[in-house]
């Protein structure tokens, strides 16, 4: 269990202070690049959708959080001047949310069976 969270939150960094990670669609972060984190992911046992999964949580956090907040910039650039509305005013909106995903990643890394049950009754084994 604690290497588990030890990969989550290696995760987490890789998707917060990435400048690829931000940059790019989720599709594009699994290409080329990381094929060899894919297969190392399988060969430590992990399932690849549930390790899909997390790292598709850790990046939509990512894009909420600083340094690179994607999501931060993109909403104040679109919001009217006569609003007011500083950076300051959206990261404390945004606060709420980065704890929901944050409680999301601690369960689906406490309970993998959260992401692979569908996909398994669907198709069986995800892999």
């Amino acid at each position: 269990m604690k290497f588990l969270f030890k990969l989550v939150i290696l995760f987490i960094f890789l998707s917060s202070f990435s400048a690829q990670a931000q940059q790019t669609d989720v599709a594009e972060y699994f290409d080329d690049g990381n094929v060899s984190v894919n297969k190392n992911i399988i060969k430590l046992g992990f399932n690849p959708l549930w390790a899909g999964m997390m790292v598709c949580i850790n990046l939509q956090m990512a894009f909420q959080t600083p340094p690179m907040a994607m999501s931060i910039f993109v909403l104040k650039g679109t919001a009217s001047p006569e609003l007011g509305l500083t950076i300051g005013h959206i990261i404390k909106g945004v606060i709420p949310f980065i704890i929901i995903i944050m409680f999301t990643l601690v369960l689906c890394t406490i309970f993998p069976g959260i992401i692979t049950w569908l996909p398994e009754k669907m198709i069986g084994s995800a892999w």
